[in-house]
């Protein structure tokens, strides 16, 4: 174990050395600009490749070995896996700005279900809970579009084609520019943990520490990710 860490030192910075990453576009989008500046000071040599996918096709790849990282959801039930924290978030109606809800400020439980609904694919985690949530309403989902990314759904929501279930932080600048409004879910919140995950056993090596040590910290100070508590 020594000598491999030792050989790895003797890699770190050097031409050939990588960091392989696998996440949802929307995240990557708003987490990468601010942590790889500051890792290409300290690896200027490191190639960084980062390949884009929900929470279900990151972890399958991350488990068979094509990728060094996953920024994912949680993982559900997989003791293959480990994870260190980012932050958490919570899902909101939202809405363009000219529906009824945005001007009364409240949702109509009773209308909810009625609605025609922007939503992930089917095999997201975060589809699955949604449908837990009007489980327990007692309330089909029986009008929606899926959508495969979230820059997508926002499109769709903003020309009035229906409302969405979306964290905060996916449409920051579109709320404030008064396009869109978020409000909270009835009854209860539908909330989420974003990880980085990575295979359970391995050390991490500088590469990686380094890049979950910094979106651990932009996570932290972030005004987007931090409106979420």
């Amino acid at each position: 174990e020594l000598r491999a860490e030792l050989e790895d030192a003797d890699r770190w910075g050097k031409s050939g050395s990588r960091l392989r990453l696998v996440g949802n576009s929307k995240f990557c989008q708003e987490l990468l600009p601010g942590v790889l500046g500051e890792f290409n000071a300290s690896f200027p040599l490191c190639r960084i490749e980062v390949f884009s996918m929900a929470t279900p096709g990151a972890l399958d790849f991350l488990l068979k070995g094509r990728v060094d990282l996953a920024l994912t959801l949680k993982p559900e039930k997989e003791d293959r896996l480990d994870y260190i924290k980012l932050f958490e978030d919570s899902l909101k109606v939202v809405v363009p700005r000219g529906h009824e809800w945005a001007r009364y400020g409240a949702i109509e439980l009773s209308e909810l279900a009625r609605q025609n609904f922007i939503l992930p694919n089917r095999n997201s985690y975060t589809f699955r809970q949604i449908r837990k949530y009007f489980k327990k309403l007692g309330m089909p989902v029986s009008s929606f579009v899926e959508m495969a990314n979230i820059e997508g759904m926002v499109t769709l929501i903003q020309s009035g084609l229906g409302i969405g279930l979306l964290p905060s932080w996916t449409v920051w600048d579109e709320v404030e520019r008064g396009d869109l409004v978020t409000l909270n879910l009835p009854e209860s919140e539908i909330r989420r943990e974003w990880v980085i995950s990575y295979c359970t056993g391995r050390n991490l090596n500088a590469f990686e520490q380094t890049f979950a040590g910094l979106a651990e910290e932009l996570c932290q100070s972030s005004e987007i990710f931090q409106a979420e508590k």
